[in-house]
């Protein structure tokens, strides 16, 4: 279910108001799916904090050499990593 964004401000000035150990534990209760999209963020505002992370992911992005490209299969073994 999507948020409108009065909800989403709600939800913001309460996760404010909290400690990060409530934090953690609200998480916890998420859906799996709601947890994921939260890491992808997370990971997001990490990478955007380090220019170099991000000039790295651009050159990657822009990137037109095959041979410097990984298939699906390997980008998963790499997080298993």
């Amino acid at each position: 279910m999507e948020m409108g964004c009065l909800d989403i401000a709600i939800s913001i000035c309460y996760v404010l108001a909290m400690s990060i150990n409530e934090l953690e534990r609200e998480l916890t209760d998420l859906p799996p799916e709601q947890q994921d999209r939260l890491a992808a963020y997370l990971v997001h505002l990490r990478q955007q904090r380090d220019p170099k992370v991000r000039k790295e992911l651009a050159d990657r992005i822009n990137d037109r050499d095959p041979s410097h490209w990984v298939t699906l299969d390997e980008l998963k073994q790499r997080w298993k990593e």
